[in-house]
């Protein structure tokens, strides 16, 4: 057994001890096979900015911020996960706005997961493009973003309903 065990009831990681996640070491709760088979590469999922990497258009050239992003020395959010060793932002007891957690879409997806799971995010989010809700819509502007209060974003992400 790994220092991660799987709790199959909710789809998500459980820490069984704390430690720093090694860089090439993919957590179980990003591991691809955790959720349904799809067009989205769920390996992605939810970046440590809050970016929902498996639901954009553009993964099909980037593999998100814990593989070679090219930025990935600039980014406050992901500099900052490393320094407080922890792989999403969504793990860190504080509720941060820096960086790309300033922007309303990121944050809340960051704290949906951390009160829901990143299992229950990702299952929400795919449910809602099933029901034609669009992570971008126009280039990377989409359904989710244009909300000004964290809880109507949280009850749409749940409902799929403004």
């Amino acid at each position: 057994m790994h220092d991660w065990q799987v709790n199959t009831w909710r789809t998500c990681a459980q820490p069984v001890a704390i430690r720093a996640m090694p860089e090439n070491e993919i957590p179980p709760a990003m591991r691809v096979d955790y959720y349904s088979e799809g067009k989205h590469k769920k390996a992605l999922s939810i970046a440590r900015c809050g970016l929902s990497c498996c639901f954009c258009a553009k993964n099909e050239v980037c593999k998100g911020c814990a593989a070679e992003c090219t930025d990935k020395d600039q980014c406050e959010n992901r500099n900052c996960a490393k320094k407080k060793q922890v792989a999403h932002g969504f793990e860190c007891e504080k509720e941060c706005r820096k960086g790309l957690l300033s922007k309303t879409k990121n944050f809340v997806f960051t704290l949906f997961a951390r009160r829901f799971g990143i299992g229950e995010l990702l299952k929400c989010l795919e449910q809602n493009e099933k029901s034609g809700i669009v992570y971008h819509r126009n280039g990377i502007t989409g359904d989710y973003d244009g909300f000004d209060n964290a809880e109507d974003l949280i009850g749409f992400i749940k409902t799929g309903k403004r």
